[in-house]
């Protein structure tokens, strides 16, 4: 592969195509012969970020010095070099991208007062101010101050000696080093690093113009170049200021004649945002295998199971890790969104509902209620039509389990079950009331304290398993019934040290629950009780030395549906909310209204030290309030 560069005033910019004209003229004997008066370089080179080469063409058209270099073991050890002195653009163009408005590539054309091929002069034009003496007895100088010499006549070649100077490499490249000086073990995105020169061999020359510096990610074998505005000298160590792209991992180059894996860096990246705890998924029941139950719907005839394939369960499984829950594309089956695939999915018969039962018993005693009888009772169309349906739904919603600012919101959620649409449904009121309560400042001092206790055992790093502990980012799909599961977080820490009832250890974090007394008549139960999906992503992380600011997205999705467990409950022996859960049934599971999906999502950040886990918080936060 033959790797080319145009080399002008020391900036660099890579040979992406070079075309040379060149037109005949009948020279002695009328033998055709090549005309110098009309050699011609079209180039289309990589632009960058820097506006030299245009502000130079602005200025003038005419350049002192301009070299084009290309190297590749077909070409031998010097490969080619074109020095063109005095070089006309008689055309030139910058070709920008459509979306970012960043430069994407340059097409010049180059015509040359004098050119020479490794050395070997090629040709001179009337018009060129250069002294083609002076020049032949050095013609590899290349600066810009070489080149005015050169014109002015002040130039004297240098001796030729009988030893080469030795080149000028980089032995050794360290970082990255953070802000505050400290070696990173990893990058993290949105911060800045510095990689330092720390080894050349004995080679002469300018180190900070002839060292360069390229980038790989992620192992990829393909090298990019980085620009050397970048490049610095700090108490006379070269250096370069890097801000990570996204990559898994990256690995910077520092070079003079050949980047090699032998002088580099390559570290892993932390990128944002990513996932630390996710639970069940929005739609699917608690195996992940099929429906969820109380988001099926239906006229009482059973369809065949399971409503979903395995196979389409898996492209969402994969696509809700990669890009999250696209409810209004291509996840919209899985938010019962109107499709004329699946106008039902039903999976309970009449019979099923009229056998219902809620178990009663005691310390010696055990009997049934039939709840079943409930449900049965408001199925007559003739006396009980839709619209009566809503408006007791309606009304006992309200009465009974919802009041201020959430009485509004469940008198919303029954207008969109009504509208029989399905979907995803989010509200201002419900999000505040569920954000602000005790149960979620409860769970996100759970998140927290787990997130804490990682970075404790891993003494600050995020990306790469260390010593054995895992790291912090977790895609894994974790099932709040499922034993495996359980067993899997309490391996990993996802515990509170909160102990249970009756005083047993530690239990699990999964999901906020909002079932107290409160919650009933607040109108936070019916709106979510139990939250059925979460998931909790870091979106940026800030260290100063060994203290942290992380900030998190939580993402809370719950079906706003019944099933029959729902009508074995114990409410349903409650004359109040008995009716209230009959009818919500009897719309859903009798005359085929689609329940929904509600979401709850908001951001948080707290602070902490490498150095204080999960304990040491439990610990402050008891202090703060004795």
């Amino acid at each position: 592969m033959i790797k080319g560069k145009l080399i002008d005033d020391c900036y660099e910019y890579r040979i992406l195509r070079m075309n040379v004209e060149v037109n005949q003229k009948l020279g002695i004997n009328n033998i055709p012969v090549c005309d110098p008066d009309h050699i011609k370089y079209h180039l289309e080179v990589e632009s960058d970020r820097h506006p030299h080469f245009l502000y130079c063409i602005s200025q003038t058209v005419r350049r002192d010095l301009i070299q084009l270099k290309f190297e590749s073991p077909r070409l031998g050890e010097k490969g080619r070099v074109f020095n063109l002195y005095d070089c006309i653009v008689p055309k030139f163009e910058e070709v920008y991208g459509h979306t970012t408005g960043e430069p994407l590539k340059m097409k010049l054309t180059l015509v040359a007062g004098m050119s020479y091929l490794n050395g070997e002069f090629m040709e001179r034009l009337e018009w060129c101010r250069f002294n083609k003496d002076l020049i032949d007895k050095d013609p590899m100088v290349f600066t810009r101050e070489r080149a005015e010499e050169v014109m002015s006549g002040r130039y004297v070649a240098p001796v030729a000696t009988t030893s080469e100077t030795e080149q000028l490499l980089v032995k050794k490249v360290e970082g990255p080093f953070a802000g505050d000086g400290r070696k990173a073990q990893e990058l993290i995105m949105g911060n800045t690093y510095i990689y330092k020169v720390t080894e050349y061999n004995n080679g002469e020359g300018d180190k900070l113009n002839n060292t360069h510096w390229s980038v790989e990610l992620n192992n990829s074998g393909q090298l990019s170049q980085l620009n050397k505005s970048n490049a610095f000298i700090d108490k006379g160590t070269i250096c370069y200021k890097y801000t990570p792209e996204k990559a898994e991992n990256i690995r910077i180059y520092a070079w003079c004649n050949e980047a090699t894996k032998d002088v580099s860096v390559d570290v892993p990246v932390v990128c944002f945002p990513f996932c630390v705890d996710r639970v069940n998924l929005p739609g699917l029941n608690r195996d992940l295998s099929d429906i969820a139950d109380d988001l099926a719907y239906g006229y009482g005839k059973v369809t065949s199971r399971p409503i979903y394939s395995s196979a389409l369960i898996n492209q969402y499984k994969s696509e809700y890790i990669n890009s999250g829950f696209d409810f209004e594309g291509k996840h919209s089956l899985f938010a019962n969104t109107e499709n004329d695939n699946y106008p039902v999915k039903a999976i309970y018969s009449e019979k099923q509902m009229a056998d219902t039962e809620v178990k009663l018993f005691g310390k010696d005693w055990m009997e049934w209620y039939d709840s079943g009888d409930d449900i049965m009772k408001y199925k007559s169309k003739e006396k009980y039509p839709d619209e009566k349906l809503f408006e007791i739904f309606k009304d006992k919603a309200k009465f009974w389990f919802a009041e201020g600012q959430l009485d509004g919101n469940i008198e919303r959620m029954i207008d969109k079950f009504q509208e029989n649409s399905g979907g995803v449904y989010e509200d201002p009121a419900l999000s505040n009331a569920l954000i602000n309560s005790p149960n979620m400042e409860l769970y996100c001092n759970n998140v927290q304290d787990y997130i804490a206790q990682r970075l404790k055992e891993r003494k600050g790093l995020i990306s790469k398993n260390i010593n054995g502990v895992n790291p912090i980012k977790d895609d894994t799909i974790y099932m709040v019934l499922e034993p495996n599961s359980r067993k899997t977080r309490r391996d990993i820490g996802k515990i509170t040290t909160i102990p249970r009832k009756d005083g047993n250890g530690n239990t699990f974090f999964f999901r906020p629950i909002f079932g107290s007394k409160d919650d009933r008549t607040k109108g936070t139960q019916i709106a979510t009780n139990d939250i059925w999906s979460t998931e909790v992503k870091i979106t940026n992380i800030t260290f100063t030395g060994e203290d942290y600011t992380i900030n998190y997205h939580v993402n809370l999705w719950d079906h706003f549906g019944l099933d029959i467990g729902d009508m074995e409950a114990m409410p349903n022996i409650v004359p109040f909310a008995k009716d209230t859960f009959a009818v919500w049934f009897v719309l859903q599971h009798l005359r085929g209204y689609k329940p929904f999906i509600t979401k709850v999502q908001f951001s948080r950040s707290f602070t902490g030290n490498i150095n204080k886990g999960m304990k040491d918080r439990v610990n402050e936060r008891q202090s703060k309030k004795q």
